[in-house]
């Protein structure tokens, strides 16, 4: 499944951006080229003799390819997962991973729920509203994290044009301006908590609901004064902007930033071996992410819509990868769930044990630690008892 097609997505003046139109075919080009590739390397293993088809899997032990659908999103907080398709790596652990490509959390919960996804890739604001609204779904595998800490947010941030009256580093600013965001995402949920740090009413600005895909377009064009995103988008913006570029805020820990690849509590109930397939191949790839950051930049611009290399890059030096899942991951799981209550976004929240499903990784962290030396020692307030 691609994503919705760019030009379809309104802009702050409530029309279209039909120039975006072509890069959709481009996106599907990339996309199918990436799936040749993973095929072909497929195949060449097997041809060799020693392909996942014919030999057992090292997760599991077994020869059988599982095929499954991951709904997941299009931006760089994802990048493990197109890693993981791109190079062969799900393939290696035995699983045909087909990736449904879409714009937000909110259409990931929709794919779990309708049934035509087992895996979806979310955000820490999302996991509790997904449970709040009856999903029932836990985090098996993280794919953007940083175990050591539960207020990371480097992926986040707000980007303002310096001729609109937008001042660096001052919320405040904000203030009767016109501020694009995507609804019921994390960059809506930094964007909140940040206002309200600031003892600033949100009705004080005019908010614009914006596909986060559209924001560079948007704020360049000048349809918005300031807009919050996530990466890579943030950096486009720094980027296309220019000097005229102010950063308003980037990567404040006003939450704890978790992008997991999630499945419904039945389903990991029910097949505890494709979830720990699923965590193997995604604590592989997150590794060699870890290691190859620009190749995993370069990866990223066969999944993304319009991304161009130099910004990946300069998106990469805000994200971390480490795949355990920490006391602190689900500490800022549990925080960002309170967080949204208190906001009045949500009734109420799960806990953030019922919102992991730990298990999974700490036996592939178990079984294959080189996976996981190169990352820091995790401190002691983010380790189990």
């Amino acid at each position: 499944m691609m994503p919705p097609d760019a030009s379809s997505s309104p802009t702050a003046t409530g029309g279209h951006d039909r120039r975006r139109r072509p890069m959709r075919q481009v996106l599907r080009n990339r996309v199918l080229a990436s799936t040749v590739l993973a095929g072909f390397a497929a195949t060449t293993v097997a041809a060799c003799g020693a392909g996942p088809q014919d030999t057992p899997t090292e997760a599991t032990g077994s020869s059988s390819i599982r095929t499954v659908h991951l709904a997941t999103v299009q931006n760089m907080l994802h990048v493990p997962e197109f890693v993981a398709a791109q190079r062969g790596i799900y393939v290696k652990h035995g699983l045909d991973v087909k990736l449904d490509i879409l714009q937000g959390g909110a259409d990931v919960g929709k794919a779990l729920e309708s049934g035509t996804a087992q895996f979806g890739s979310i955000g820490s604001s999302t996991v509790p509203t997904q449970r709040a609204s009856g999903l029932m779904v836990k985090v098996v595998a993280p794919v953007m994290n940083d175990a050591t800490t539960d207020t990371y947010a480097g992926p986040l941030g707000i980007v303002g044009r310096k001729d609109s009256g937008v001042k660096a580093n001052d919320v405040g600013s904000l203030v009767g301006k016109r501020v694009g965001f995507q609804e019921a995402s994390t960059n809506h949920d930094y964007l909140l908590f940040l206002l309200k740090e600031k003892g600033i009413d949100p009705k004080r600005l005019d908010l614009v609901p914006l596909t986060t895909t559209d924001h560079p377009v948007s704020l360049k064009q000048g349809d918005i004064d300031a807009v919050a995103s996530w990466e890579p988008f943030v950096s486009q913006e720094i980027r296309d902007l220019g000097d005229n570029a102010v950063v308003v805020s980037r990567g404040e820990p006003t939450l704890g930033y978790v992008i997991g690849v999630v499945a419904t509590d039945e389903e990991i109930e029910k097949d505890p071996e494709l979830m720990t397939r699923f965590a193997s191949a995604t604590a592989e790839a997150m590794q060699w992410t870890r290691k190859n950051r620009d190749g995993a930049a370069k990866i990223s611009t066969n999944y993304i819509n319009g991304l161009e290399l130099p910004v990946a890059k300069d998106a990469m030096k805000h994200l971390r990868f480490d795949p355990r899942l920490s006391r602190c991951t689900q500490d800022a799981l549990d925080k960002t769930g309170v967080d949204l209550v208190r906001s009045g976004q949500l009734k109420k929240s799960a806990k953030g044990p019922a919102m992991v499903a730990p298990d999974h990784m700490t036996e592939v962290e178990k079984k294959h630690p080189e996976w996981f030396s190169d990352l820091p020692e995790l401190p002691e307030k983010c380790r189990f008892s």
